[in-house]
């Protein structure tokens, strides 16, 4: 890869589904922020991954599952994953994962050592209809017919037809959660160790439209005994969220004149992409996308109330150009297409009260609940420019602004507030708060970029927050520092973005780089190069925002991230030169 043209985390365009008429919205969202009453104390970061093992099975097949996973979990704390072969034993997945879940005919002997020590080291596993077995839980398995209804009782819940697989299971040191009709169990519980480990021989995480032909269960009563189980036996929080569907979007500025020449370019509408319509109607089956068009509107043309502050966030930006539109969406598919469907307006943000189908590095699902600081930027510069010719170094860029927006005001300037290579935001060394996406283009001679940015603010789900940092922070050493808004935490970081960006092109990365340092985790960190089989010691960053380290055998090495979803410090690979 050449180091002059490397793009660090593009975006995948996504699609989106619905037209919504801007009169019939009801806009009732809470503002979280202005909250005084945090608890402080969630700040014990939980995995929020909940991945899922098919094995060589179809995607159509993951899709189904997710689908039914999210419609009992906690939309705003979990996501869903595939975990795929090759990730089982090349990717550090372990210590991030909520829950496994396993669905497979045929595990091959050292992924399944691997789901064992997974168990073993208290990981949460629920097995369906699997060719699994551990000696150590006393759990061994035995084909059968499979591919037939048979109804199975679970607690109060009676006579539910649901399809079972084509193994049954003994369990020694077990709690039967569900028989047949036969009285003979069908979903079983170890008692070994922290009783994580739940295996059943029916298909409770599939639909009756994946099954065979005339195979028809009942639906509605399999996804309550799903949802039970993941809540009371594994733990798992099952607090149901209704996703809303997307609104209008609202465009605010500071200046009259500005409004004026923004609704001399006019969009009246923008179209968000494809949205799964079992999202947004619960009682849908899964597998059908609708498309989603919205209004855009002018400060003019609405009268509610809409739940973003435009006086703190104008009186905090110190601009002279980035982010003097906004377009603000209660509820949005993502911030990064509304950008770049309203391009045409140079600098504007894109701030969403909620995002729908929010993206992180490498198309990772970014939660994005009520709360958070979710926001995408338009800018373009010349590729002849400073910038323009270190392009992967813009989303570090963005990352210290966020950062040193916030703290280089003295009263926040003890918050341990960091930053994780690439483009993750951190609180302490362990607690993950926002991260960073870029999108960049060429056209002619400019880069045209789009900054995607996530920061927990006042969501205590799924890691934690500021406000709840600040909150611990004054019970801690007795002060009284305020709480923070949405839309002071947008502001500070464009206003930082955009001093950072104009130092960089006047005077290059040295400055860049020394406050850079300030604030990051990894100086001095050891890392292992899975290219190469090495270990090595980071020293910092190049000019270009690659890892400069030092491997143990004396060579001075340029690394670049590796992809993968769980943990980025886990696994490197090299850059060639």
């Amino acid at each position: 890869m050449c180091r002059k043209t490397a793009l660090i985390d593009f975006v995948k365009q996504l699609s989106g589904g619905v037209r919504f008429n801007h009169k019939q919205q009801i806009f009732e969202q809470k503002r979280l922020f202005q909250s005084s009453k945090m608890s402080g104390n969630n700040t014990v970061m939980k995995p929020p991954n909940v991945l899922v093992y098919l094995g060589e099975k179809e995607q159509k097949v993951f899709d189904n599952i997710s689908i039914n996973l999210m419609k009992c979990l906690n939309k705003d704390k979990y996501v869903v994953y595939e975990l795929k072969k090759s990730q089982v034993l090349g990717s550090p997945w372990k210590e991030n994962t909520a829950l496994l879940v396993m669905f497979s005919e045929e595990i091959e002997s050292k992924i399944a050592e691997a789901f064992r020590d997974y168990v073993e080291n208290e990981g949460k596993i629920l097995i369906f209809c699997s060719n699994f077995d551990h000696t150590e839980v006393g759990l061994n398995f035995n084909v059968i017919s499979g591919a037939r209804l048979v109804k199975i009782n679970y607690k109060t819940i009676l006579d539910v037809p649901i399809c079972q697989g084509k193994f049954s299971y003994r369990l020694k040191n077990s709690v039967c959660l569900a028989t047949n009709s036969e009285g003979e169990p069908c979903i079983l519980k170890s008692m070994h160790k922290s009783n994580n480990l739940i295996v059943s021989s029916v298909h409770l995480a599939l639909d009756s439209s994946l099954l065979e032909e005339g195979v028809q269960q009942d639906d509605i009563n399999r996804l309550h005994i799903l949802k039970n189980i993941l809540c009371e036996e594994l733990g798992l929080e099952t607090d149901c969220i209704t996703i809303p569907a997307p609104t209008p979007g609202y465009i605010l500025v500071d200046k009259e004149e500005l409004l004026y020449k923004l609704q001399s370019k006019r969009i009246k509408e923008i179209y968000l992409g494809k949205l799964e319509k079992s999202i947004l109607y619960p009682n849908e089956p899964p597998g059908s996308l609708v498309d989603i068009k919205v209004p855009i509107l002018f400060e003019n043309e609405f009268l509610d109330a809409i739940p973003f502050n435009r006086n703190v966030y104008f009186s905090n930006l110190k601009c002279k150009h980035l982010g003097a539109y906004v377009a603000f969406f209660p509820v949005i598919t993502s911030t990064m297409i509304a950008a770049e469907c309203l391009r045409q307006y140079e600098g504007i943000v894109v701030v969403a009260g909620r995002q729908v189908s929010g993206r992180g590095r490498s198309d990772n699902k970014w939660i994005s609940p009520e709360g958070g600081a979710m926001f995408t930027l338009h800018l373009s510069f010349l590729l002849s420019s400073r910038l323009g010719q270190r392009m992967p170094i813009l989303q570090h860029m963005a990352s210290l602004a966020v950062v040193h927006g916030i703290r280089k005001n003295p009263i926040y300037s003890k918050l341990d507030l960091r930053l994780k290579w690439p483009n993750d935001l951190f609180y302490e060394t362990d607690k993950k708060i926002g991260g960073i996406l870029v999108n960049t283009t060429l056209q002619g001679n400019e880069v045209v970029a789009f900054i995607g940015i996530g920061v927990n603010v006042a969501n205590e789900q799924p890691t934690v927050c500021i406000n709840s940092i600040i909150h611990k922070h004054n019970e801690t050493v007795g002060d009284s520092l305020p709480l923070l808004s949405i839309e002071e935490v947008i502001a500070l970081t464009l206003s930082e973005l955009e001093s950072l960006i104009d130092d960089f092109q006047q005077s290059g990365p040295e400055k860049f780089l020394s406050l850079y340092y300030s604030y990051w985790l990894h100086q001095d960190q050891r890392v292992t190069l899975s290219s190469m089989n090495k270990e090595a010691t980071i020293r910092g960053l190049d000019e270009y925002g690659f890892l400069v380290v030092n491997t143990d055998d004396g060579k001075n090495l340029t690394l670049q991230p590796d992809g993968n979803r769980f943990d980025i410090m886990k696994n490197l690979i090299t850059s060639r030169k």
